[in-house]
């Protein structure tokens, strides 16, 4: 495997993708009672940074002159509209999302794709971007992270801690010296990165969450502070 972050900058360097919310795609397909399709893209070189990109401009290509142009909003999301049908379709790097009020018009797209790219078939969606996507018995879909959860747990050795019932206090106010946990700060980086992404199930803890950003911040403010007067 290439070693990405060893890349220097350079050239489409800093244009990256990021996760996006599925919660609109979702939301379109419950309520207009359409079925979520799943595909997989099986060659794609991961570990450069420029490969997802390049993928993603000659997926866009492909779409585009099937007739799907990129929504305005997100360039991730494709939309066709014609002869009274809609087709939607939401990229990120090697996954896709694919629903619409004809399911002969999603099968036909999912064979023209596939005639351009090593495309699989997974089915019926449970499993993106980390996201659980769990059918009830209602109707209804429950979105949940619970692996990256427990691996984030297992990751920061707290696996083994008690339950509380709110991550923190209401009142609580941090500064530069508060602690001195900030030996790695990288480690405390990924692991913010990690818990921005969870807020996707669970919204409650946006709190907390902006809580440490800003710790975060105070800390690097106060690092480049020392590197200046150095």
């Amino acid at each position: 495997m290439a070693k990405g972050f060893n890349q220097d900058a350079g050239g489409d360097f800093n244009e990256t993708f990021y996760p996006i919310t599925i919660r609109l795609v979702i939301t379109l397909a419950l309520t207009n009672k359409w079925e979520l399709f799943q595909l997989d893209v099986n060659k794609v070189i991961y570990g450069l940074k420029q490969a997802p990109r390049q993928w993603f401009h000659r997926l866009q290509e492909n779409l585009l002159q099937l007739g799907f142009p990129a929504s305005k909003c997100d360039p991730s999301l494709f939309v066709y509209n014609a002869n009274k049908h809609t087709v939607y379709i939401l990229v990120y790097v090697v996954g896709i999302i694919i629903i619409g009020s004809s399911i002969s018009l999603v099968q036909q797209l999912i064979s023209q794709l596939h005639s351009n790219f090593s495309i699989k078939q997974l089915g019926k969606l449970d499993y993106f971007l980390g996201i659980e996507i769990k059918p009830m018995l209602d109707g209804s879909l429950l979105l949940t992270q619970s692996k990256d959860i427990r691996d984030l747990l297992k990751t920061t050795k707290m696996h083994q801690a008690q339950f509380v019932s709110s991550p923190m206090t209401a009142h609580c106010k941090h500064t530069k010296d508060d602690s001195n946990d900030f030996h790695d700060p990288s480690f405390y980086r990924s692991v913010l990165s990690a818990l921005q992404y969870v807020t996707v199930t669970r919204p409650e803890l946006s709190y907390v969450v902006n809580k440490v950003s800003v710790l975060l911040w105070i800390f690097t403010c106060w690092q480049l502070s020392i590197s200046w007067d150095t």
